[in-house]
């Protein structure tokens, strides 16, 4: 009881709700609402029979009193709509040859159509009328009637054409004999007369309009003025694009590769001078037929008779055609798999339509789609193409001598007699015919379920796969059911070798009423599912001819259900399952008294057996069929699932290249392609008629594809309608469209080429860089090695991406080189182990590496900072510990890696600066230095200078010094334009093919950018259908327009009489990061206010004239020139930047001044070395002064379109999108604002396509990213230095350094030993006198060991930062660039395409 209250107070609610809607009077608010209170929010299920099934569904054999599968449901269409219509008014029948009105299709009869290409005058409706009369044929005797013969329509029809012949035949002849024209002619014989005439009449129809008739003088002379005016209009849009390009400093070679012509070997012609030529070969056939021509025009009563009898030929073909089609169907229905039906007809256009009654031709248009759709298949004619001079000639020759006796008796005919060679031999030659050019024949073929083809004689193009009938057009579907069925017990049938063969016979032990010479052989897969379309029609296995996509699956269920719960044919089942049971899959009991379980898994493994013997087929079969018939694009039609509902732009690109003999059927050819209906008006035109096409579309079905068109000339003059195009051809790019986007390709890539360039050497390099980033922080290098790579990092930092270029290979080798060496060394001491570390006699190792380092031991690897040896007569004492308020005395133990004892001093441990505790450097196993163990064995500490661990001899030292004398001075000319060194360097490395591995070139992959295909492009928003315009929600995208030559455009304003007439031109569009260059084509009044916001943004946005914005801006952009800056200027552990003032602190520590002092004097080193090189020269700095400018305007032009208040916009030109539907390409349009201020309004401008995969990057936008590689490199090389530098302090030149400091100190501790024994027996002396050279000393030691904490402080520093750096170092080069240009020049980073995304979303428009 409370739920009926609750859905009563529902129901309350929403009727309230609908009565507001119905008083605000909203229409579409009103059916939203209704189809929410009468659609059902629940959907029914069906509980399955089988326990093992649980995939199938249970159905009744009857449904509200309707069996399911009596015929009139089998072959009924659900489709919604006037029943009428579904099917064809007028029909004629296969077996009584009647021309039937209203026939009974569904219940007791089933059709087909013919598809034909229209060749001259074709029979009619008004022939078969007119021959009504003839059907009676009455035999007289004496007077009396003895016999009455009723005669077909169509045999009667084609008595009346055969004699309509004949007398033509005998009017030429008398109108000849009673005039002097025989005498003229020069004819004696009076049966030659007229072929002598029409011969002569041919050769008067060719000169006058050529083989085709098409080339006649006023036509030809037509198309040359077209083409003449078409050069000027291309001219003048070159001239207007070169403007264009030279505004954006585009000038020299690359001015000229830009609009060179695609094919320059092209032979070029004049305009107009081919039509030049026809028109010529016209008038010179004209004069050679002079006296046939004068002939004709004193006689021309007899050419009028001649042109009666050439359209009573064409007529007697027509009906052949008809007489032929209507046997070919019929041998089509009983040769093939189709229901058996009480009647067969077949619709052919030509004659099945009244075309003088206007209402049922109006009918007949609008449902022709339904007709197609609904036939059983479609029977193609291909005939030989139209001979308009010559075949009718061909044909009179053919019927005249026979025409006689034929209309005596009609079984004598003979169509071999009648027939020349035939145009196509087998199906597999079948290319490009004529008839698939033709406008109607898309929509025959598309639409149709199975298609037949015959030659020009009337032959068969047979194909196997043909044989199975409707079910090549149900088998898509049925795979789509087949596919769920994973659970059948007999599988493994489809896995045997003759299982399905087995099955296959069972068929023809079976008494069927198709003869088994109809199939085809047994052995062949389609043979073979023929059979089993045999035993599944045996077993009352029907399924409804109205299947689909959306209805397969439960259509095929319910014919599966219903016939496996009506099958009465035992015997039938059991044989089968005898056949299936060495198949059964293992664990499966079969249940004997189950009968409709045991059928259902019977009838679903044989659909499975028909699909793996036809699917492959009838895919190859209809990709074929594609590609002769033109209809490529439609990828779902090719698989056999949809036939209509196609998207728009799709439909109309296809129907572009064929022709119409009315051109008003380019759209109205489209209608069931498209699933809409509305009626036709001959009378309106193309444009019109496109229109309303267009309206239908949107309104049923809120495709938005049918926006995707292009082309400046292509706008719609329509009011209310100019998001429409005038033409399909809009939805093909025209000639002159590829021909400008072929301009604006080779721009892109001219401009992009050198980012590809610059893009692919800075991977490359940073390649290199990380490389050398994790060698230096995992790997020791001796001083060589590391100069090697200092020297590359001092060129690589500085360089520019051009002058590096040459050389990135040549480094990449020279680094391999180092890393080779450098892991030759480290697999060589682990290899030998810890044993094999130790010195051999003299000290030294016996290694020969060239690159060795220092210390072969793992120790110096983990830790370089390293501590010198003392002399055994140095004071002992105890350093204090780090971090400790108490000191505790520390046992004596064995020197490690990790702490070395200086007699009972223990050096500081530096674990807790930042250095994360590794397995090498935590390890206190390692063995002691060699120099630790000279300490502790009380022996003297070997010379300070550095000691080499190999013994080298002379001619390797020699090889290192010519190796030096040659690698370095190549170094050092890296990024100065210095190539002389090249060819040197290159032989080298050659001759180290053997060392080091080829480094293989880097190619950078260009971004795709092909446009991606969408099947379906529909709005999940509202688009409302008005006469006054279009409303709907759109992406806004503010832009800026760059239109040139803005005078002689404002010129062409004033002598413009109407506001409406359009202007053509051309403008750029910027979005602030990618620029387009496109034609467009608008109405006076809208232009005009666009020069005026175009003049208005060159000045403040892209010139920037208003002085009183310059700080401003120059504040607001960020410091991008200062990126390096930073880098350099910044010490190793300063925090402020240079433009921040310094903070002194008082008390600064020890560590701090040594580590500031280093940072300086390795910053003052580094700044004197740039200065020497002149890497940075004064020629650059003005360059960097442009850049700058350069990235200010963009800054400001990204500012001006990212406008938040779409108001602002209001009176520009903006590019618009309907929101929310992938695939929906962007348009110009004209934005304003209605007068209450709420309302906007647009209209769109034609112009050619505008495609941001394509776009060209803004040139400012370009040396931002430019300088935004450039930090990123310059950022890494200075790191990696930075680390070079503190292993440098941390390992060499503080251990000599160190070393120095504490024999010095040494000295002094035992000074003061020597001179405190000597003065014990004075008594006058100072008693705080004794301790200040101690602790002088100590004060020395304790800054010794600051020191050198310090230096494995700025080692871990720089190791924890070169992680950092790793992870983002694209975030770092990016933080001095404003926070709006930063995606951009991500995406350019990463190499995608820069489409608009600074739109207003989803805002509501009504476009005009």
């Amino acid at each position: 009881m409370d739920f009926v209250k609750t859905r009563g107070n529902d129901m309350m609610v929403r009727s309230k709700a609908a009565f507001e809607v119905v008083s605000s009077q909203n229409p579409e608010k009103m059916r939203a609402i209704l189809n929410l209170l009468f659609v059902p929010k629940f959907k029914p299920t069906f509980e399955s029979d089988s326990e093992d099934d649980d995939s199938a569904a249970a159905a009744s054999t009857e449904i509200g009193g309707a069996d399911l599968i009596a015929s009139s449901n089998l072959l009924a269409s659900s489709d919604s709509g006037d029943a009428q219509n579904r099917h064809p008014y007028r029909l004629i029948d296969l077996d009584t040859k009647e021309l039937v009105v209203q026939p009974d299709i569904g219940t007791l009869g089933q059709y087909c159509i013919l598809s034909h290409s229209w060749k001259f005058p074709e029979v009619t409706y008004k022939h078969f009328m007119e021959a009504k009369p003839r059907t009676l044929t009455k035999i007289l005797e004496a007077g009396k009637v003895v016999n009455v013969t009723r005669l077909s329509d169509v045999e009667a029809t084609r008595q009346s054409c055969w004699s309509e012949l004949v007398e033509r035949e005998e009017e030429v002849k008398s109108l000849v004999r009673d005039s002097n024209a025989l005498l003229k002619l020069g004819v004696v014989d009076e049966d030659s007369i007229i072929e002598v005439l029409l011969d002569r009449l041919r050769q008067v129809r060719e000169a006058e309009g050529g083989p085709n008739g098409q080339d006649r003088e006023e036509k030809i002379a037509k198309a040359a003025a077209d083409a003449i005016a078409t050069h000027d209009e291309q001219e003048i849009e070159i001239s207007n694009f070169e403007g264009l390009l030279k505004e954006l400093d585009i000038k020299g070679n690359t001015l000229k590769k830009v609009l060179a012509e695609d094919d320059e070997s092209a032979e070029r012609m004049e305009p107009g001078a081919k039509e030049e030529i026809r028109l010529k070969e016209r008038r010179v056939a004209k004069e050679k037929q002079a006296k046939n021509i004068e002939f004709f025009s004193q006689y021309g009563h007899i050419r009028n008779a001649l042109d009666k009898l050439v359209d009573s030929v064409t007529l007697c073909r027509s009906m052949i055609k008809i007489d032929q089609s209507i046997e070919k169907c019929k041998e089509v229905f009983e040769h093939n798999c189709f229901p058996k039906t009480e009647k067969r007809y077949v619709w052919i256009d030509t004659c099945c339509i009244n075309k003088d009654d206007s209402n049922e031709y109006v009918r007949s248009i609008s449902a022709m789609g339904d007709w197609y759709k609904n036939a059983q298949f479609c029977l193609v004619h291909l005939d030989s193409p139209k001979d308009f001079a010559q075949e009718w000639l061909e044909d009179w020759k053919l019927f005249s001598p026979k025409a006689r006796e034929w209309l005596r008796n009609w079984k004598e005919f003979d169509l071999k007699k009648v027939t020349v060679k035939p145009n196509i031999a087998t199906y597999s030659e079948i290319d490009k015919p004529q008839w698939s050019t033709r406008a109607w024949t898309l929509q025959e073929l598309v639409m149709s379920k199975t298609t037949f083809y015959v030659n020009s004689s009337w032959t068969f193009l047979e194909r196997p796969i043909e044989r199975l009938g409707y079910w090549y057009y149900l088998c898509p579907f049925v795979s789509l059911y087949s596919a769920l069925d994973t659970k059948n017990p007999y599988l493994n049938l489809l896995d045997g070798h003759n299982g399905v063969e087995d099955v296959a016979r069972v068929a023809d032990q079976l008494t069927a009423e198709n003869p088994a010479t109809n199939y085809e052989p047994l052995n062949s897969p389609v043979g073979q599912a023929q059979r089993i379309i045999k035993i599944l029609d045996a077993m009352n296995f029907r399924i409804r001819s109205d299947i689909d996509l959306y209805t397969a699956r439960p259509r095929v269920m319910q014919a599966v259900n219903a016939a496996a719960t009506t099958t009465t044919d035992t015997t039938l089942l059991d044989e089968i399952l005898d056949v299936l049971k060495p198949h059964v899959r293992p664990g499966f009991t079969e249940n004997p008294s189950s009968r409709a379980t045991n059928a259902k898994n019977v009838i679903n493994i044989l659909l499975k057996c028909i699909i793996a013997l036809t699917e492959k087929v009838i895919k190859e079969d209809r990709e074929h069929i594609a590609n002769f018939g033109n209809v490529r694009e439609l990828d779902m039609w090719q698989r056999g699932l949809i036939r209509s509902n196609f998207a728009t732009s799709k439909a109309m690109a296809l129907m572009c290249p064929r022709d119409a003999t009315v051109d008003i059927d380019r759209a109205y050819g489209l209608m069931g392609m498209l699933g809409v209906r509305f009626p036709t008006f001959p009378a309106e035109g193309l444009t019109k008629a496109l229109s309303r096409l267009l309206d239908e579309v949107v309104t049923t079905s809120n495709d938005v594809s049918v926006f995707n068109w292009t082309g400046k000339q292509y706008g719609s003059p329509l009011r209310g309608r100019s998001l429409y195009p005038s033409l399909p051809e809009a939805y093909v790019p025209s000639q002159a469209e590829k021909r400008t986007k072929g301009f604006e390709k080779r721009l892109s890539e001219l401009l992009q080429d050198e980012r590809y360039k610059s893009m692919n050497d800075f991977e490359q390099i940073q390649g290199m860089l990380l490389r050398v980033l994790e060698l230096v922080k995992s790997r020791p290098i001796n001083e060589d090695g590391s100069n090697w790579i200092k020297e590359i990092l001092k060129s690589l930092k500085r360089g520019e991406f051009q002058k590096l270029r040459p050389h990135i290979t040549n480094v990449g080798k020279i680094l391999k080189y180092v890393e080779t060496k450098i892991e030759d060394v480290v697999t060589s001491t682990l290899g030998k182990g810890l044993a094999g570390a130790e010195t051999e006699a003299g000290g030294h190792s016996p290694a020969t590496r060239i690159f060795d380092t220092p210390s072969t031991s793992l120790s110096s690897i983990s830790s370089p900072v390293k501590m010198p040896s003392f002399s055994k007569d140095a004071i002992p004492f105890k350093a204090p510990k780090f971090g400790s308020k108490k000191s505790e005395p520390e046992p004596e133990t064995s020197q490690s890696s990790s702490s070395r004892g200086i007699g009972k001093f223990k050096a500081p441990s530096i674990k807790g600066f930042g250095l994360k505790k590794t397995a090498s450097s935590a390890s206190t196993d390692l063995p002691q230095r060699e120099d630790t163990q000279a300490s502790s064995n009380n022996q003297t500490p070997p010379p300070l200078t550095p000691t080499p661990t190999t013994s080298i001899s002379d001619e390797e030292k020699r090889l290192e010094l010519k190796r030096s004398e040659t690698v370095i001075p190549y170094i050092q000319s890296i990024g100065s334009g210095d190539d002389s060194k090249l060819d040197e360097i290159s032989k080298w490395l050659d001759g180290l093919k053997d060392d080091i591995a080829n480094v293989p070139e880097h190619k950078l992959a260009k971004p795709k950018t092909d446009v991606e295909n969408f099947d379906t492009m529909i709005s999940p928003n509202p688009i409302l259908v008005k006469s006054s315009g279009i409303e709907g929600l759109f992406d806004i995208q503010r832009v800026i327009v760059t239109i040139p030559q803005t005078s002689k455009l404002r010129r062409q304003i004033k002598t413009t009489i109407g506001s409406t007439s359009n202007i053509s031109g051309w403008c750029s569009i910027s979005t602030g990061f990618a620029l387009v260059f496109v034609g467009f084509s608008c109405p006076k009044n809208i232009l005009e206010k666009e020069l005026d916001v175009v003049q208005t943004v060159e000045t403040k946005i892209l010139k920037h004239e208003e002085s009183n914005d310059d700080g401003a801006d120059e504040d607001e952009v960020g410091e991008i020139s200062n990126a390096d800056r930073d880098e350099s200027t910044t010490t190793a552990l300063s925090t402020d930047p240079p433009t921040r003032p310094t903070i002194k602190r008082q008390g600064t520590s020890a560590l701090a001044k040594r580590l500031k002092s280093i940072g300086a004097s390795r910053m003052l080193e580094e700044k004197i070395t740039d200065q020497a090189r002149g890497s940075r020269s004064g020629e650059n700095e003005g360059e960097n002064e442009e850049a700058e400018q350069d990235r200010k305007r963009v800054k400001r032009m990204i500012k001006f379109v990212q406008e938040p208040a779409l108001s602002l916009v209001a009176g520009e030109w903006v590019l618009a999108r309907f929101s929310g539907v992938p695939g929906a390409k962007w348009f110009l349009c004209y934005l304003d604002m209605g007068s209450s201020g709420g309302d906007y309004y647009g209209h769109r401008i034609a112009t050619d396509e505008i495609n941001f995969q394509n776009a060209s990057p803004e040139p400012g936008l370009m040396r931002s990213w430019e300088r935004y590689m450039w930090n990123k490199k310059y950022r890494l090389c200075s790191l990696i230095q930075k680390l070079l530098e503190s292993k440098d302090m941390g390992s060499q030149k503080a251990d000599f350094w160190a070393a120095e400091r504490m024999r010095d100190i040494s000295s002094k501790l035992s000074a003061a030993s020597q001179g405190k024994a000597t003065e014990d027996h004075e008594d006058d002396s100072d008693p705080d006198s004794d301790t200040e050279p101690i602790a002088d000393t100590l004060k020395e030691l304790s800054s010794l060991a600051v020191d050198m904490a310090g230096a494995g402080l700025a080692q871990a520093f720089y190791s924890r930062r070169a992680a950092r750096l790793e992870k983002s170092l694209d975030a770092d080069a990016l933080r001095g660039f404003p926070v709006h240009m930063q995606a951009a020049l991500k995406n350019l980073d990463e190499n995608k395409s820069l489409m608009p995304s600074m739109y207003h979303s989803a805002k509501r428009i009504h476009m005009f």
